[in-house]
């Protein structure tokens, strides 16, 4: 009888424990009380406090009134750990036919820890099961899993949210029963070939759905399929993620803004209402005035503040990859396409604000495209067939003077009146006045703290050779001087002798400009003909401008086209 079983394991000792363990003993024994004879089982917690009396009612009766003799055999009752808890005793009145009554309590005994074995490995799924559904259901990503014919076998909360559909009506269902499309999982099924984050255009109950799918058959050692498990992303939050991850975002606000000259504070209010509003705002400033820094605080101050902030620079933007870059690709749709595609600006900035800078820059043809996007809030990638829905609030910025750009027929009027919604006209630094040295303070603090200097301001020739300066690059040129400054002064305060240090280091790198961008050696030295001489002195020309193609057309005084036909 030892040998069947030497002793009991329970989950825990608390009240609910024990219960089970009772109950499962009296279902044991009315089962088998032929069996346990006139012998009873006895049930005792750590403390030898009886817990229960199991046998037949006269054996009962004659133990408590302790009228027979009789022998106990114990068995421990322990937890999992391995702790004693209890004890399972065995009270015998009769010694006649010992032998035949030790073989039936040893089938009884047998039989309680086979049950409770049981009993442990059901516990044990439904806490597998559990900590598995609390997983899929923690997921952001929607999860559904079809068995061969089809049939819906699981699918968690975000899977049915994001198809909306109810959840309890799905399991045990066909899955094309629950959802208003073809699903492609009856795909998969057919040709038994999954595939791995597939973008995947849905219509469902009027709306577009865009996901990143990726579909896992399951198949048996046979390698016959049993199911199909599916996983699926809305494109938003794949696009909200790469958004967080490349920077997408806006860094600055108003409170970043300095300056306490009327015309700031004029450029800053009427930001404010554009911030409150959904209107398209045209920003025109000279460069460096902080064109993108009013961009990034409307977008921060209004509603739209948690979606991305993505900034294109027209001019930067090649011809030939202008329109790909701003409304993507689908795979094939040129040579060179990326396999799978690509989203364009537009749709990664899709719920947030899209700001366009040097737009007067844009090519005719695609200032009709940019119309249509502003007109219909839709987009379709070259090559594609979907037209895809965007919510984008639309910043534009300028240097030009766009009115004049309509006049001379280089940019389209419908465009212009579109954008020029909301106007903010930014100043150049020489016209915000005492702006200057506020500026210039606080770009010193920034810079002392990043380049751990102890400096703790200017002279006062210092800051009047500031004011005095015309500042063609305006804040973006004060900002640089600044960091040079700090970088040059050797006492606390910056001093005019600095400046006059900063100033011959600048001429010594004009020079070396010069030299380089001159004409090459090689060009005397050898025979070219004259398109060939053209041709790198373009080049030479854009090295000097940073690849800027319109500032180095505007330095040779030729169309941005002519020096595209040159270097391409």
């Amino acid at each position: 009888m030892q040998a069947v079983a030497k002793h009991f394991l329970i989950s825990g000792d608390n009240k609910k424990v024990w219960q089970v363990f009772i109950n499962t003993l009296e279902e044991i024994i009315e089962q088998n009380i032929e069996m346990l004879g006139t012998n009873l089982l006895a049930v005792f917690n750590k403390d030898e406090q009886l817990l229960k009396l199991l046998g037949r009612e006269d054996s009962i009766s004659k133990f408590k009134n302790n009228e027979l003799k009789y022998e106990k055999l114990s068995f421990p009752i322990c937890t999992f750990v391995k702790k004693n808890v209890g004890m399972l005793k065995i009270i015998s009145f009769n010694n006649d036919n010992l032998q035949a009554e030790k073989n039936n309590l040893a089938i009884i005994l047998k039989l309680m820890r086979d049950r409770l074995k049981i009993m442990t490995l059901e516990n044990e799924l439904t806490d597998k099961n559990k900590f598995e559904d609390a997983i899929a259901n923690q997921v952001s990503e929607g999860i559904i899993f079809v068995n061969k014919d089809g049939i819906v076998k699981f699918m968690n909360k975000a899977g049915a949210k994001i198809l909306k559909i109810d959840l309890e009506k799905t399991i045990g269902k066909h899955i094309k029963d629950i959802v208003d499309f073809r699903p492609v999982l009856l795909d998969v099924l057919e040709s038994g070939k999954g595939y791995v984050d597939k973008e995947f255009f849905l219509k469902s109950h009027g709306e577009l759905l865009h996901f990143i799918k990726s579909a896992t058959v399951i198949k048996d050692e046979q390698g016959n399929i049993k199911g199909v498990l599916d996983t699926f992303r809305e494109i938003k939050r794949v696009k909200k993620m790469v958004n967080v991850m490349t920077g997408a975002q806006a860094n600055f606000s108003f409170a970043d803004i300095i300056g306490e000259s009327q015309e700031i504070k004029k450029c800053k209010r009427i930001a404010q209402i554009a911030a409150e509003s959904e209107s398209n705002v045209l920003i025109y400033g000279k460069t460096g005035t902080g064109k993108e820094l009013f961009a990034q605080s409307i977008h921060q101050a209004s509603a739209r503040q948690d979606g991305p902030f993505l900034a294109i620079n027209c001019a930067a933007l090649p011809i030939k990859l202008i329109e790909s870059e701003l409304f993507g690709y689908v795979e094939g749709a040129f040579t060179g396409a990326s396999k799978g595609g690509r989203p364009g600006k537009f749709e990664m900035a899709n719920g947030g604000t899209i700001f366009l800078d040097e737009i007067g820059e844009m090519p005719l043809n695609m200032q009709v495209k940019l119309l249509r996007v502003i007109q219909e809030k839709k987009i379709m990638r070259i090559g594609g067939a979907e037209v895809i829905p965007v919510n984008v609030r639309m910043i534009a910025a300028t240097n030009k003077n766009l009115f004049t750009e309509v006049e001379k027929n280089n940019f389209r009027s419908d465009l212009y009146y579109r954008l020029n919604v909301l106007n903010i006209n930014i100043p150049s630094l020489k016209e915000r006045g005492n702006d200057i040295k506020l500026l210039a303070n606080h770009f010193l603090d920034i810079f002392v703290k990043k380049l751990v200097k102890d400096i703790n301001g200017f002279t006062d020739e210092v800051l009047d050779y500031l004011m005095e300066r015309s500042w063609p690059g305006n804040v973006r040129e004060l900002e640089n001087s600044i960091e040079r400054l700090v970088n040059f002064a050797r006492g606390n305060k910056i001093t005019f002798q600095d400046v006059i240090n900063y100033q011959n280091d600048q001429k010594e790198y004009h020079n070396q400009n010069y030299q380089v961008g001159s004409l090459d050696k090689n060009l005397i030295e050898d025979i070219l003909s004259l398109s060939e001489m053209e041709r790198k002195y373009i080049k030479n020309v854009l090295s000097v401008c940073d690849n800027n193609v319109s500032q180095a057309a505007r330095k040779l005084g030729v169309s941005r086209t002519t020096i595209y036909k040159y270097i391409n």
